[in-house]
């Protein structure tokens, strides 16, 4: 099966800062080219490529291979630092706290201790909303006015108590019952009762985000427990092939 080329080849030219305005901090400065989704959520193949896939539904998908994982001209160099610092922190605990779980069987709950919590939500959040203003990740999405809470949101690396913002994940494991680590998928929106959602993949799992700071019908508080103040986390688990998407992806890593 031939691939495409995805954006095109990452070369030095594409990488040079150039001047907009952050859209995060919203001041004129020179942007960085920035990743959307962090550089960590992908693996490559012998020859540095790493797989993003496009479309996502249980129908159809579209594969790109990518040099460098999907990048944009979006922050400046200090958003970039408050991106960062969110990053790092999740890396670190997301790793060994997995590693000490695996292999994980398919359907089982997974329960992770030790997050540092006011960091994870807003490294999740910042990831739902780099994708959401982006142009190569953000699909069908539209945040609406939520776009620009949550901006304020993390620029102000404010606080976000688990009932807002509530986001739910679910591990896609490997047939040896390892995380599938290296699937990025565009933003995929869902319905959620009567409040809208998005779902989208990184980190080796598949993530929901409900958009609502304010209310959440009585069969959805369950999800406030997903992520708790007191840094546990609650993850479903699958194999791969009951995601549509990531059985396009195997055939096509195998042709």
């Amino acid at each position: 099966m031939s691939r495409g080329t995805g954006f095109g080849k990452d070369n030095t030219a594409a990488q040079k800062e150039r001047y907009g305005t952050c859209r995060l901090c919203q001041t004129v400065d020179l942007l960085c080219y920035s990743h959307i989704v962090p550089e960590f959520c992908y693996e490559y193949d012998d020859k540095h490529r790493t797989v993003e896939i496009h479309a996502f539904s249980k129908a159809r998908a579209k594969e790109q291979l990518q040099q460098k994982g999907l990048r944009e001209y979006l922050f400046c160099e200090t958003c970039e630092g408050i991106f960062g610092r969110h990053e790092d922190r999740f890396i670190k605990f997301w790793r060994k706290a997995i590693n000490a779980r695996i292999p994980i069987s398919p359907k089982t709950q997974v329960i992770l201790e030790g997050a540092d919590y006011p960091s994870m939500k807003l490294f999740l959040l910042s990831v739902f909303w780099r994708a959401s203003i982006s142009q190569s990740l953000s699909g069908n999405a539209d945040f609406g006015p939520y776009s620009e809470r949550l901006r304020s949101i993390l620029h102000a690396n404010q606080y976000v108590p688990p009932e807002h913002y509530p986001v739910l994940g679910q591990l896609i494991l490997s047939d040896n019952g390892y995380p599938w680590q290296g699937c990025v998928t565009q933003l995929s929106a869902l319905r959620f009762d009567s409040v809208h959602s998005y779902s989208m993949c990184f980190a080796g799992c598949q993530w929901s985000l409900v958009l609502s700071d304010h209310y959440l019908p009585k069969k959805l508080m369950p999800l406030r427990r997903t992520l708790t103040r007191e840094g546990s986390i609650i993850l479903g688990s699958n194999n791969y092939r009951a995601y549509g998407a990531m059985r396009f992806v195997a055939r096509s890593l195998q042709s």
